[in-house]
């Protein structure tokens, strides 16, 4: 009786792992023996590496010591990058237990903002970068913050491209701005959908002898590759991944800049000289570098929303 109850649990638990299959295939087809097994038997799986982006998560299972490559492979994965990168001191300050003994039970209100609330409140997009290169080590502490970040389904639907050569910013951008010109002829008032309003301003009002910087002369592009596997809505994920991006880069004092414009490069041979195939889609691009001024100092306006708030069987409104 006991064998039969294990091969019911066993099938119940392959046809769950088919049905989640639809989204994450290339994992399941990996795991389904084992976790299906694990399942039924209630025991532990040991952690492998993902497929995808060789992250030491696995679906279904919470390892308590992360996956580490062996040394020579060290250089050639991200898997164990935050002990790499930060040494064993950094990785012991991911500890949950050690950051919440740091966070005060109670924050009175009218309280004076933390640390991290002041970053995100004053951190700005830069528009000028000086010529000097960003550190590589920089680099790869900002991407480490930016695959931690928080994804439906924890499925992770991304992975990075990082672009550090001059020539191919420059010609990336010439392809861009070319792109611009095409829609700058169109005559105004022509209703095209999905036309944006923005490069034909950026044309037409530029002012005279200086042109236009798509990525505004940043040393440094990431590229946030989007998975069309991910469930649910993974381009909100990779829009919560850009955000750990930018706030790393501010807490090393570099500047960022989201580039909508970056998508553009789809309709060209881009893609296919970036290495970037079915099913990662390149849709937004984020500079970094040194600022130039002192962008962080400006005010920038926020408008204040209305909220509806419900509670206690009550709706009122805040603002």
């Amino acid at each position: 009786a006991r064998r039969i109850r294990v091969v019911i649990r066993v099938v119940f638990n392959w046809l769950v792992m088919l049905h989640l299959s639809v989204q994450w295939r290339d994992r399941v087809y990996i795991e389904l023996p084992r976790i299906s097994i694990a399942l039924a038997t209630n025991r532990r799986l040991r952690p492998l590496p993902h497929p995808r982006n060789d992250s030491p998560y696995m679906l279904l299972s919470k390892p308590k010591e992360p996956y580490a490559p062996a040394a020579s492979e060290r250089n050639k994965t991200m898997t164990d990058a935050t002990t790499v990168i930060a040494g064993k001191e950094g990785r012991k300050k991911l500890d949950p237990k050690s950051f919440r003994k740091k966070t005060p039970a109670v924050i009175p209100e009218g309280s004076p903002w933390n640390v991290i609330e002041e970053a995100f409140l004053k951190r700005r997009s830069v528009r000028k970068y000086k010529r000097k290169q960003v550190p590589e080590h920089y680099i790869k502490r900002i991407l480490e913050v930016g695959r931690f970040a928080p994804s439906q389904g924890n499925c992770q639907p991304w992975k990075f491209l990082v672009v550090r050569d001059r020539d191919m910013i420059e010609e990336m951008e010439q392809f861009v701005l070319g792109q611009f010109k095409a829609l700058a002829s169109i005559p105004k008032g022509t209703d095209i959908p999905g036309m944006h309003p923005v490069p034909r301003k950026l044309l037409t009002e530029s002012p005279a002898g200086e042109g236009i910087r798509i990525f505004h002369g940043a040393p440094t592009l990431i590229f946030p590759l989007m998975d069309s596997r991910g469930i649910g809505h993974p381009e909100i994920d990779l829009g919560i991944v850009g955000t750990n991006i930018i706030m790393a880069a501010c807490s090393l004092g570099l500047g960022t800049c989201w580039v909508g414009f970056a998508e553009s490069l789809n309709a060209s041979d881009w893609p296919q000289r970036l290495g970037v195939g079915e099913p990662y889609r390149l849709i937004e691009a984020i500079t970094v570098g040194y600022e130039v001024g002192n962008a962080q100092g400006n005010f920038v306006h926020r408008e204040t929303h209305k909220t509806t708030w419900f509670e206690g069987g009550e709706k009122r409104y805040i603002y």
